[in-house]
């Protein structure tokens, strides 16, 4: 035996014995993290020996296994948004941890594509709205609710109208012709912004914008809203999502004994600002002033005035406002126990406009069930919801010519005119002016709308984290719209006929009466199924899977028919004027819609996570629809995304002295639109019924594009969260750049410019948004007794295209002699949306108007703002909370439309009444108001939007378990340098189907409300 053999034998057993005492030196320890609220089990959450930088992570269940040398006693648990906590395990081989929250913001649970994720987990642009974050006071519609409060969110309401539709964009604007709306999901069930509302034509006054498509939603029956912003957050939903995507969640039951809560409130509402028009007098004044100014001798314009001079004072702002009285009452029952939870609710408002004849009436009932079968193994969802909602139209449309419908009445008529005749008659005074009272009285314009949206899903455990779910959704809505035109209405202010595809009817309202009546029927059916699979490895590695399919088929079906001539005739002040649509003796049909498209789709997303520092995503979706091309049915939508916890790194020790979290998000993706094209826009489409003379009708409607597809946009992003001073500030920065490219397009075909050669077609340019987005909430007091805490968020908005082809003009200008005029355009290297008119340089001595450049027209700037933010601050004391929210917008620009129709110098000539600036001014008595920069004024504004004050009653009685008391006010004030009534407004002036933004002309006012209102637990 060598001395190196002879070693070896000593050294071995030496060798064990010493590994034996190492392994002795060690101890597992095992056990499981929760939330120290609800106690819910924190993934993610860091385990390590105090006074080290090594250890594990919990699993997707919270719990954890570690191996630590025997001489360890205490062990430091942490997670982001929750305080650390040293943990003694002297003694101990299990041990269970609860963490509480220090920021809630981080921990709130985001309902992204087909799961949750928390914020601080999310790897793209996520932002979640709970109920305590939404505006307080009279919301008709759930828009209203996060209006200014977050960063990156456009909602320009389109009039002051109860139930108004809106313009809600998410990053900007960036297709010409496509809507721009996002997608909303209501507890799973895509709906989109155009879906079961009746739009438009009454076939008596003109078009109307539809009201929102989300009014059928009690807005007191949201819990939460999530907001995807970025590709990677949206791509899950690919055709769907390249506006944004909102995720709507309704309340479940809480609470094992089941509760009752009751909400009522009582607001009041009046118009917040009003034209400064002229009194009679001083009206008087100017007519006489205005006829001398026009070459008209002191006599002739003294006779003007007295022809004029009707010898009553009437205020005609007064004879259509009114102080509107809202009512509003929830009632809700739920409970929430181990394998059970209910929510019942209903809920009724009657909300009255500012302007008479105009309200919105909704009754809502909605169920959300859930139950468990086989250990929790087997769940089903149902959520359900039917509303009724009636709506009362005032005559007030988008194309009422040059008069301006009601309000343009209002602006215009003589204040020295009497509302009655002696014999009780409206006043009429024959030369085509309209007599606001008489418009109200004799105009009759309502419908209704009932609707059912449910979602039945079925969940199974398969084995361990891997769940299989089915969903079946199904909305319906029905709307009759019914309209009626008084007999007694004369033509020289209410003529005009119905012309149905060239044929003029010949049916004018005097004399006839008009009653209209028109049908919308829409069905969407969606069918899921989607596979979950979960995941936590042994070395603190995550996975979270998800792959499904989708089918959704959406079917319309729309009716329409005029009616005239009444069998009784209809024209002293006593007669009666029944308002049955089947009391007319002529009829005719509008050309019927009937509709149907498909959605085929199938997604895949997969999150994996890598020891609570590295986060990535992978989303990609292939879309089918039955809008486009045979050759270009189908599109696949990538995207992906990574996140990385800087403070998890050994290079940032020091850091986490200052920083709770500090991280950094960096996104790329593609979706895609199919929004802008009907269902039959690819195919050559010829529309054929049975007309009115029972003979089949047909029109030859537009030629098809079979290579025609879908429009994308390419976004790239960059990201920083971050959490100060122990979590008293934190914060977001977010970077995007999107390109949007092969835009459709409506035009006509290569070689043909008739009507019934045009087609959809993919545009070569391209529409550029780029833009930074901050958010901040400060806990700038936080004691037992008093908390003061401050929210912040602003958005840096640049917009403008490049490579387009064709000229596109928009925005139609109404007033008198400006018959196809239009304000807007679309033009390489400026935004959409870009202002296009002559330059305005004022009056010269004879107070006739000077322009630019010889009167050519100029591009000026674009309806799109460059800059909004929001700023709430919330006190809480004692008792007492209070909440202060202002916003603002900036960098955008107004065309007043009102006043280049209605409010000029000739008005007052012709004696239709002006504001004193006007009739004030030296603009000459003839000078033509023709399209120019005179009328665009910047729309900046600063807006005190929403403030509350609210008492929690301390209570002890066995059956009120709660109550609290809140008062409230929106739009309390409006700095703004624009002339308007209000610079935050969006009249639809589309030309073409091309669509407009930034008019006002002579809208709905925007009210000003104050609410009180009352809740109580049982």
């Amino acid at each position: 035996m060598t001395p190196k053999q002879l070693l070896a034998i000593i050294a071995l057993p030496v060798m064990l014995l010493c590994s034996q005492a190492a392994y002795a030196q060690n101890k597992t320890i095992s056990g499981k993290v929760t939330d120290s609220k609800d106690g819910a089990p924190i993934s993610g959450a860091s385990v390590q020996p105090k006074g080290t930088k090594k250890g594990v992570t919990t699993g997707a269940d919270g719990s954890f296994k570690i191996s630590v040398d025997a001489n360890v006693t205490k062990l430091v648990i942490s997670s982001v948004g929750y305080g650390s906590q040293e943990v003694d395990i002297s003694g101990k081989s299990e041990i269970s941890v609860s963490l509480t929250v220090t920021n809630t913001s981080l921990n709130e649970v985001v309902v992204v594509g087909y799961g949750t994720r928390k914020v601080k987990d999310a790897t793209g642009s996520v932002a979640a709205l709970s109920s305590k974050d939404f505006n307080k006071g009279v919301i008709s519609t759930p828009e209203q609710l996060l209006q200014g409060r977050t960063p990156g969110v456009i909602v320009s309401p389109a009039s002051g109208e109860p139930g108004a539709a809106a313009t809600i964009n998410i990053r900007g604007t960036s297709s010409i012709r496509g809507n721009q709306e996002p997608l909303y999901i209501i507890d799973g069930v895509p709906v989109t912004s155009s879906d079961g509302m009746l739009a438009g034509s009454s076939g008596i006054e003109g078009s109307s914008t539809p009201k929102n498509p989300l009014i059928f939603l009690n807005p007191n029956d949201i819990e939460s809203m999530s907001i995807l912003k970025d590709a990677s957050a949206t791509a899950i939903y690919g055709s769907r999502g390249a506006n944004g995507v909102i995720i709507i969640t309704t309340k479940s039951g809480k609470g094992k004994k089941g509760s009752f809560q009751f909400g009522a409130s009582t607001s009041v509402s009046s118009i917040a600002s009003r034209y400064d028009l002229l009194s009679p007098s001083a009206f008087l004044a100017a007519v006489k002033k205005a006829n001398i100014d026009a070459g008209t001798s002191p006599a002739a314009a003294a006779v003007a005035v007295k022809n004029v001079d009707k010898g009553y004072n009437t205020d005609w702002q007064d004879q259509i406002y009114r102080v509107g009285v809202n009512q509003n009452y929830n009632l809700g029952w739920g409970f929430a126990r181990k394998t059970t939870s209910l929510r019942l609710s209903g809920s009724y408002d009657d909300q009255q406009g500012i302007i008479k004849n105009s309200s919105l009436k909704r009754l809502t009932g909605r169920m959300n069930l859930t139950q468990k079968f086989l250990d929790d193994k087997l769940k089903f969802d149902i959520n359900a919801t039917y509303s009724n909602i009636k709506n009362s139209y005032p005559p007030l449309t988008n194309n009422a010519g040059y008069q301006g419908s009601l309000v343009g009445a209002v602006i215009g008529f003589n204040p020295t005119a009497p509302v009655f005749n002696p014999d009780g008659s409206y006043y009429d005074p024959k030369d085509g002016n309209r007599n606001p009272a008489e418009m109200l009285a004799y105009f009759d314009d309502k419908d209704v709308t009932n609707r059912f949206l449910t979602s039945v899903s079925g969940s199974y455990t398969i084995t361990s984290g891997l769940v299989y779910k089915a969903t079946l959704g199904y909305d319906n809505s029905k709307t009759e719209r019914l309209s009626f035109a008084d007999p007694r209405l004369s033509t020289n202010a209410f003529g005009g006929t119905v012309n149905v595809f060239g044929k003029d009817l010949g049916n004018q309202i005097e004399g006839n009466g008009r009653t209209t009546k028109q049908n919308l029927d829409l069905t969407t059916l969606l069918v899921e199924h989607t596979l979950t699979y979960d995941k936590t490895f042994k070395n603190g590695h995550v996975l979270n899977a998800v792959g499904g399919f989708s089918y959704q088929k959406t079917t319309t079906d729309y009716k329409g028919k005029v009616g005239w001539g009444l069998a009784t005739p209809v024209s002293k002040p006593t007669d009666v004027f029944v308002k049955d649509f089947n009391n007319f003796k002529n009829y005719y049909d509008f050309v019927p819609g009937n509709s149907q498209y498909e959605l085929q789709s199938y997604f895949g997303r997969v999150n994996y996570t890598i020891a609570d520092k590295y986060l990535f995503t992978g989303t990609v979706r292939a879309d089918g629809s039955s809008k486009f091309g045979k050759n270009n049915k189908y599109a696949v939508f990538p995207a992906f995304a990574a996140k990385w916890r800087l403070l998890k790194e050994g290079f940032a020790k020091g850091l986490d002295k200052t920083f709770s979290d500090l991280s950094i998000r960096a996104n790329f993706g593609v979706t895609g639109s199919q929004e802008g094209i009907g269902p039959y826009d690819a195919v050559d489409l010829q529309q054929t019924w049975i007309g009115n003379s029972g003979q089949k009708e047909t029109v030859l409607v537009h030629t098809g594009n079979p290579d025609l597809k879908w429009e994308q946009a390419q976004t790239t992003g960059v990201g920083i969260d971050f959490s100060l001073f122990n979590n008293r500030l934190t914060g977001t920065v977010d970077y995007y750049y999107t390109i949007r490219k092969d835009i459709l397009f409506y035009g006509p075909t290569p070689g043909g410019f008739a009507p019934t050669s045009n087609w959809f077609i993919n545009l070569p340019g391209k529409v550029y948004n780029r833009g930074v987005e901050l958010g901040l909430n400060y806990k700038a007091i936080d004691r037992k007794n008093f908390k003061w805490e401050i929210n912040y968020n602003m958005t840096f908005i640049k917009n403008h295209v490049e490579g387009l082809n064709v000229t596109v003009n928009t925005g139609a200008v109404s007033g008198q002699g400006l018959s196809g005029a239009y304000a807007q355009t679309f033009a390489n290297g400026y935004p959409l949306f870009t202002w296009k008119m002559p330059t305005f340089l004022g009056f010269d001595g004879n107070g006739d108007a000077r322009y630019a450049n010889g009167g050519k027209d100029e591009l000026q700037g674009s309806a799109l703002p460059k800059f909004l933010a929001g700023l709430n601050n919330t006190f809480t004391w004692g008792k007492w909370s209070a909440s202060v929210f202002v916003n603002t917008v900036r960098g955008f620009w107004v065309y007043n439309n009102t006043a280049n129709a209605l409010l000029l110098k000739g008005s007052i000539k012709t004696a239709h009444n002006v504001t004193y600036n006007v009739a004030n001014s030296n603009e000459d008595p003839i000078n033509p108001g023709s399209v120019s920069t005179r009328f665009l004024e910047k729309g900046d504004f600063i807006r005190l939007s929403n403030a509350s004050l609210s008492y929690t009653f301390n209570m002890k009685s066995k059956t009120i378990h709660s109550l609290a008391v809140t008062l409230s006010g929106q739009n309390l004030a409006l700095f703004t340098k624009y002339s308007g009534l209000d610079p935050e407004v969006n009249v639809d002036k589309a030309i073409n189907g091309f669509p407009s933004r930034g008019f006002d002309y002579t809208g709905y006012p925007k009210p000003r409300t104050f609410t009180l209102g009352v809740n109580v637990g049982f």
